[in-house]
């Protein structure tokens, strides 16, 4: 197992979730499957761990010449990944989360902004020259490099990120899809996640904010 694994199951264990490793095969499975009232979830678990890119950040920032960066590329990455193993899952109508734990130190902090310009997009703003050929801000969004759309990884119900605190304490926070063919309802997803947050138009209207909305359950 890996560390992201352990944690995962101990924050199940904590919890009072019952949650069962599944056998790998040949066929892409799930790592877990899990049961949050009446409903059977699975879930992919994913771990961002050191690489080179990040032991010369790392040095860099020791020398003073470097500052953490949101590991965007990285989590999406992780995404398009987890939903290979979820889909099969998802296609016989059962919600999906997938799980992503920071294995690589700070300079890899996986944050609101992160999450949400993984799922949905790079996010700018959009400039025009109005009739005095002044510049104004016309709209602003989440632009290219899109992973969860109305028509792309509907079959993830959440992603959600796992922390671990200084003492030991397990938490998991979630960002549900507004695209889940398969949503978790706030309720049944509180009975394991600390936090919850929603983006309900991310691809809709001229002004779209940038972070989420959190859930109160």
């Amino acid at each position: 197992m890996t560390v992201s694994e352990e944690h995962f199951a101990e924050l199940c264990a904590a919890r009072g979730i019952r949650c069962r490793r599944l056998p790998e095969g040949g066929a892409r499975t799930a790592d877990y499957e899990i049961r949050l009232g009446q409903l059977l979830v699975y879930a992919e678990v994913k771990q961002l761990d050191l690489n080179e890119e990040d032991r010369k950040r790392r040095e860099d920032m020791r020398a003073g010449g470097a500052v953490a960066v949101a590991p965007t590329r990285r989590v999406r990455d992780h995404i398009a990944k987890a939903y290979r193993q979820l889909k099969s899952y998802a296609k016989r109508q059962h919600p999906c989360i997938v799980v992503l734990y920071n294995n690589a130190g700070i300079l890899n902090h996986i944050d609101s902004f992160t999450v949400t310009s993984a799922m949905f997009g790079s996010f700018g703003i959009r400039l025009a020259l109005d009739s005095s050929r002044t510049v104004q801000q016309v709209g602003q969004g989440f632009l290219g490099n899109r992973k969860v759309t109305r028509n792309t990884c509907r079959g993830i119900s959440a992603v959600c990120v796992l922390d671990s605190s200084g003492s030991g304490e397990r938490r998991l926070t979630a960002y549900h899809n507004p695209f889940a063919s398969h949503p978790i309802p706030p309720e049944m997803l509180a009975l394991i996640a600390s936090s919850q947050l929603r983006h309900d138009n991310p691809h809709d209207g001229r002004f779209v904010p940038l972070f989420p909305n959190e859930i109160e359950v």
